[in-house]
């Protein structure tokens, strides 16, 4: 009988710590949920002949350092267009890793899934990273927020 109590009290302490990780929205593990608001607070521009705009370091940038979180905000057409200030729903979200070149080099991906009614031609923001082998963690908010800087401002509902 007490190898059963233990088990079950040492399941539940488990348990427990995992869901305070992953209702931390600082802690890789956080779960970003449907509902959540992405907003573009400035007007911004799809270059000729790109269907997105990447930003690094609170920055739109033409191409990223690898090996520091920078992101993509995707959409359906090639530009020019510009894309006005607006509150984006996050309909979806998605974590994901893969081996770019078995063992050694690994990739790192946060993927929120957008959607307006005013400019459904914007489809998701791609954040990724890369880093050596058995290194690295899954992409945190905070590192989503300083690599879009001032451009947007990702919005969290409270838990109920």
């Amino acid at each position: 009988m007490p190898n059963k109590l233990t088990i079950l009290l040492c399941s539940t302490l488990l348990a427990g710590c995992e869901t305070a990780a992953m209702r931390d929205p600082g802690s890789p593990f956080f779960v970003i949920p449907a509902g959540t608001v992405l907003e573009l607070k400035q007007a911004l521009d799809v270059p000729p002949g790109q269907a997105h705009v990447k930003f690094q370091h609170g920055a739109v940038t033409g191409s990223f350092d690898d090996f520091t979180v920078g992101c993509r905000l995707n959409v359906k057409n090639l530009g020019p267009m510009t894309l006005q200030p607006e509150r984006f729903s996050v309909t979806r979200a998605e974590v994901d890793e893969r081996w770019e070149i078995y063992p050694t080099l690994k990739a790192f991906y946060r993927i929120l899934y957008l959607h307006s009614a005013q400019q459904p031609e914007v489809q998701s923001l791609r954040c990724r990273y890369q880093t050596g082998g058995l290194e690295g963690r899954d992409i945190s908010v905070p590192q989503i927020r300083e690599a879009l800087g001032n451009y947007f401002s990702l919005d969290i509902p409270q838990p109920q």
